[in-house]
């Protein structure tokens, strides 16, 4: 029973943290940037689309790997870059 639970909890969407890292939040805050001229309407048009593709269109699990994700792969790669030099 306890593996089943586990699997399961695996398979479960990841957090909305690694949402905000990935390409399509990126492209979602540009896209809302040039579409309005004022900050009620940005936060209205990226909060709005931002919840809806995260909700049907974002698909990593947690059992995916968070480094696969734009931003964090960026950070990651220069951390471990830094820490050469």
């Amino acid at each position: 029973m306890n593996e089943a639970i586990s699997k399961e909890q695996y398979r479960l969407k990841a957090k909305i943290i690694f949402f905000l890292f990935s390409k399509i939040n990126i492209f979602i805050l540009f896209f809302a940037y040039v579409l309005t001229d004022s900050l009620d309407g940005f936060v209205i048009i990226y909060a709005g689309v931002g919840l809806i593709i995260y909700r049907f269109v974002f698909s990593q699990t947690k059992m995916d790997n968070p480094y696969k994700i734009f931003l964090l792969q960026h950070i990651s790669n220069f951390l471990k870059n830094s820490r050469k030099k």
